[in-house]
């Protein structure tokens, strides 16, 4: 068991960016989705995700060649005081000891230090762990997210299906968001979304010659050669027509239009309006997390 004089914690900004990886890629390898990051690809999740090193927390462990990263907590903050994390783990060696507490009540603090008022984040609804840590700290949960995802195979000839014209999603984004019926996840906010921009595949679908609808993808690095696949990351509908028929002719040709890929979505409300249209159109259901919210306005703030 590690005593406290074998680890200390730091904001991120204070170590090198080599155990922030470490921390990363430890804490998260046993991890469903867990991912590994070198370093260059570590600055761009960050960035990619809207979280600043000074704002996140990291514990170093002591081993037998020194410091090394072995827990952290993300943190990301928007230009209006929106703050969220992103991610928090510690290597399963130092698990069950308080430190994923004591990690992102720093960043809660912080959080509250720069002007934020709440903090949110989300978590898979069979990680029993943190949803117990996160309850113990006073996160209510919110409302569910669901994870999709339709394959080739899945595919059926739709009635709905129009055409797609391939357009620019960054001459369309703001529209998009403007016809949005409920709040998106932090990580599909039209700010975070906008940090992929050089990467969309932008379409908008017209009636008429007028657009009322609009979708955009993100390229993803494909399982197997030969199969590729794309993250659904934007959508939306005109406010003045039928908008449950929209949702699923846009869907429906979406699928028609990619017909050999395998397209994702993440986080998308439960009660979202394109719900039906993704299940009508071959989407299911892989998994789901809790969005959960803490007030922050216990939190003392800097003067």
């Amino acid at each position: 068991m590690k005593s406290p004089e074998h680890t200390r914690f730091a904001f991120a900004d204070a170590v090198p960016l080599a155990a922030v990886c470490e921390a990363f890629n430890r804490g998260f390898s046993d991890y469903k989705y867990g991912v590994q990051f070198d370093e260059t690809q570590m600055e761009r999740f960050l960035e990619r995700s809207g979280v600043l090193r000074e704002n996140s927390a990291v514990m170093l462990a002591r081993g037998e060649h020194g410091w090394h990263g072995a827990g952290l907590a993300l943190m990301g903050l928007d230009e209006h005081c929106h703050a969220w994390c992103s991610g928090l783990a510690v290597v399963p060696e130092l698990r069950n000891r308080g430190h994923a507490r004591t990690l992102i009540e720093m960043i809660q603090q912080k959080a509250s230090e720069r002007g934020a008022v709440s903090m949110q984040l989300e978590v898979l609804v069979h990680n029993a762990p943190a949803l117990h840590l996160y309850r113990r700290l006073g996160y209510t949960a919110r409302r569910d997210l669901l994870f999709w995802r339709a394959t080739p195979e899945t595919l059926a000839p739709s009635p709905a299906a129009g055409d797609l014209a391939a357009a620019n999603a960054a001459d369309f984004l703001g529209t998009l968001y403007r016809w949005q019926t409920e709040p998106p996840a932090w990580q599909r906010t039209q700010r975070s979304v906008e940090r992929y921009l050089s990467d969309l595949w932008g379409y908008v679908m017209q009636i008429n010659g007028k657009p009322v609808g609009y979708v955009a993808c993100l390229p993803t690095a494909p399982n197997e050669p030969g199969k590729p696949r794309v993250r659904l990351m934007a959508m939306g509908v005109h406010p003045d027509g039928e908008r449950a028929a929209l949702a699923d002719r846009l869907i429906a040709s979406l699928r028609a239009h990619l017909p050999d890929t395998t397209i994702s979505i993440i986080n998308e409300p439960e009660t979202s309006l394109f719900a039906p249209a993704l299940v009508a159109n071959g989407f299911d259901e892989v998994d789901r997390q809790i969005e959960m919210w803490l007030d922050l306005s216990d939190y003392p703030r800097n003067s």
